[in-house]
């Protein structure tokens, strides 16, 4: 692949000279020599490597390292490319997505990939109609899930294939499909509780209650031998219902003590 670059440069009697570097070093982002280049000049005065294509990854980002010695000193710079091969192969046949199972921030798509024996997986692109941020998911099983979506809003799902080298193909079938609305949870809640003791209806709150947050609530001490009731109601804004009602006993250390209920058992 042909990678540019912009050589260092020198200032000398009011002329900006181009100063060919004594060293080109392509190597990873983690700093990992991969060849040494040598630089071209084109006929438009451009400078650029050629570098060999079977020691790089398509789509991989590399960087060029220029070590050249100007009146100034030695002067080391970094160049980053991302290389694509110069041959990526023949691009599979398009895939096919079902119907989708919608929530509020992903989408599961049934999935049919290609045929062609060079296929190597498909990527969704899920892009709002209205404008905002492409999400996309990638797979090449019978289920490929795109994350990340923002609830409420209307997706055009785009499915590409892509073969050895990154090859991509002609784009699939479209699908349309808004995703769930947010789920509209006000907190806290407030309930209200009362507790029986057959004298007296003791009457507590409304207390805000986060339940979300998990834990022991001490509604009321209760006496030895009498017989208690527990009603609880939610108060607003109420958004959850209440679907059961728990609680532990407790008796000091070396006392006696339990429950009876109403058939004496």
């Amino acid at each position: 692949m042909i990678v540019f670059f912009q050589p260092s440069r020198d200032y000398a009697g009011g002329v900006v000279v181009n100063v060919a570097p004594s060293s080109i070093v392509a190597q990873t982002m983690a700093g990992v020599a991969i060849e040494t280049l040598t630089h071209t000049i084109d006929a438009d005065g451009h400078w650029s490597v050629d570098t060999t294509d079977a020691l790089y990854t398509h789509g991989t980002k590399y960087e060029l390292i220029t070590t050249t010695t100007t009146a100034l000193g030695v002067v080391t710079e970094d160049h980053p490319f991302v290389h694509v091969a110069t041959a990526i192969g023949t691009p599979p046949g398009p895939p096919t997505i079902g119907t989708p199972s919608i929530g509020e921030e992903q989408a599961t798509f049934p999935h049919t990939p290609p045929p062609d024996a060079g296929y190597t997986s498909t990527t969704i692109f899920a892009i709002p109609v209205l404008g905002g941020t492409v999400v996309e998911g990638s797979g090449s099983g019978a289920l490929i899930i795109v994350l990340g979506l923002v609830p409420g809003v209307l997706y055009a799902y785009l499915p590409v294939a892509y073969g050895a080298g990154g090859a991509a193909s002609d784009p699939g079938n479209v699908m349309l499909a808004t995703t769930l609305p947010a789920t509209d949870i006000e907190m806290p809640a407030y309930l209200k509780w009362w507790v029986n003791d057959e004298d007296e209806m003791h009457e507590h709150g409304p207390e805000a209650f986060d339940p979300s947050v998990t834990g022991d609530r001490r509604f009321h001490d209760l006496g030895r031998g009498r017989t208690w009731s527990l009603m609880i109601e939610c108060h607003e804004p109420v958004f959850f219902g209440v679907r059961g009602i728990g609680g532990v006993m407790t008796v000091p250390r070396g006392q006696p003590g339990g429950l009876r209920d109403d058939k004496g058992t």
